[in-house]
């Protein structure tokens, strides 16, 4: 049976393939996997802060520690906006027509309009005493989530 199957030979010539855009590749999920996780432990930091305010004894502690969060993130989300605005006027020197950084203007714009609805319309619906925290809390974490959109470069998003 062995001296029926013959033996030929192969006709291919191996090649040798580059792998610099799989060392890219990789480079760049590390790169990501690290932002993703730094990310998360930012966010499971700020969610804390807001767990801490909500688990205050009286509402009235409750109100005070959430409309702190929301005013510390207000302010910082304010002196972020700046410097990404500047960094989009720099960006549109070249050009007269001022494009990103009034679309960036007028994405924070819609973003305040979203984020006051959602806040005070949805979540801000009922009565009562602690309805008030609801609302601050929800603004400082809608607040803190655009802070992180806003850090990523504008060329990137």
């Amino acid at each position: 049976m062995h001296a029926a199957l013959k033996r030929f030979r192969a006709k291919w010539i191996p090649v040798r393939v580059k792998k610099t855009r799989q060392n890219k590749q990789a480079a760049h999920r590390l790169l990501l996997a690290v932002l993703v996780s730094m990310l998360a432990s930012l966010a499971q930091a700020e969610d804390a802060d807001l767990a801490r305010c909500l688990n205050s004894p009286t509402g009235s502690e409750q109100k005070q520690c959430t409309l702190a969060l929301y005013q510390s993130a207000a302010e910082e989300m304010k002196l972020t906006l700046a410097g990404v605005l500047q960094r989009a006027a720099e960006y549109d020197a070249p050009s007269t027509d001022g494009g990103l950084a009034a679309a960036i203007s007028a994405s924070q714009r819609a973003f305040e309009a979203y984020r006051d609805a959602e806040c005070t319309g949805v979540v801000g619906r009922g009565e009562g005493y602690g309805r008030m925290a609801w609302v601050n809390g929800c603004l400082a974490e809608k607040t803190r989530e655009r802070i992180h959109e806003l850090r990523v470069p504008f060329y990137q998003r």
